[in-house]
């Protein structure tokens, strides 16, 4: 009870007072003591191992967020794709599960370079099979089933068959409006059926080309030779 009620000549209030700072002084002593010790061991945020100081993110002077560490890229480029796909072509040699072309879906047209040709002039014949359907469809363009010949009224001047008359087949597929073409330089010799040899030139005069796929026939083109 002498602790709580202090004895002495002087008041109470005194001693109160005294205690108090006592007790202030011995909290400031623990608290500078607690952090002494801690700046000898170096312990605290951002310490790493063996007191090492690690990195640590935190805004700059100006407030704009630091940058975090970013993925080193390779700056070749890598293969892409292109953005732009190549058209299908509208002729091609597979077709499984295409049907033949009837010879109702099929139109051929035979066509000279020129209309007229000087005597140095050799004429170039194309022959144009086109699939007439709506459907695609598979023909036949192989040197035997292609033909181009040169008349003169009923007369047969020249035939690609005569002196090329076999070869295998081509199938090819035709998407409907589809065309197939092929030329043949012709030397002006005249021709007849085994091909034989010594045949002499066309003359001079007005002629007829005509082309043929198979059973269908173009109409008749007509070309001149000076």
């Amino acid at each position: 009870m002498s602790v709580l009620r202090p004895v002495g000549p002087l008041p109470a209030r005194a001693y109160w007072l005294r205690r108090g700072l006592l007790v202030v002084l011995a909290v400031v002593t623990l608290l500078l003591a607690s952090w002494a010790w801690g700046a000898v061991t170096g312990s605290g945020e951002g310490s790493g191992p063996d007191g090492a100081v690690s990195p640590s993110t935190s805004p700059n002077t100006d407030g704009s967020p630091t940058p975090s560490p970013t993925q080193s890229v390779d700056p070749s480029p890598s293969p892409s794709a292109s953005s732009s796909a190549s058209p299908a072509p509208s002729v091609s040699s597979s077709g499984s599960g295409v049907a033949a072309c009837a010879a109702g879906d099929i139109s051929v047209v035979a066509t000279p370079d020129k209309t007229t040709y000087t005597a140095r002039q050799d004429p170039r014949f194309t022959v144009k099979v086109t699939n007439t359907s709506k459907q695609p469809c598979k023909r036949n363009v192989g040197q035997k089933a292609m033909e181009l010949r040169v008349s003169q009224g009923d007369t047969l001047i020249w035939s690609s068959d005569h002196c090329a008359p076999g070869g295998s087949a081509k199938i090819v597929t035709l998407k409907a409006g589809a065309s197939y073409s092929t030329s043949v330089v012709w030397s002006r010799s005249t021709s007849k059926r085994t091909c034989p040899t010594g045949q002499p030139d066309a003359a001079a005069g007005t002629y007829a080309l005509t082309g043929r796929n198979l059973t269908v026939t173009s109409k008749p083109a007509a070309f001149a030779l000076a």
